[in-house]
């Protein structure tokens, strides 16, 4: 019962930084102050939904966010990609280990 219980407030706390970022998105210009707001909701919108799936959610959000930032510096080439990609692995195979 626990657990599900859990589940429950980890699928409406997804629900509520979903709707929260989509509000962001479409209602507000995109200035100075709403791009880190967009990023921190981005980020836990991404990590709640990610939590409900799949054990390494940390680990896979982190990377999202820092592909969204270099994408917002225009940083995006592969080696970045790449680069991102191996560290994201090599943090999950170092979480599991431990």
């Amino acid at each position: 019962m626990k657990r599900s219980k859990k589940r429950l407030v980890r699928l409406l706390l997804t629900i509520v930084f979903w709707v929260s970022l989509l509000v962001l998105v479409f209602a507000f210009s995109p200035s100075g102050f709403f791009v880190p707001l967009f990023f921190l909701l981005a980020f836990l919108a991404v990590y709640f939904l990610l939590s409900l799936f799949l054990p390494v959610a940390f680990t896979l959000s982190i990377a999202i966010l820092g592909f969204l930032l270099l994408r917002y510096f225009h940083m995006d080439n592969h080696l970045n990609l790449v680069l991102l990609l191996a560290l994201t692995v090599s943090l999950g195979l170092y979480q599991s280990k431990g």
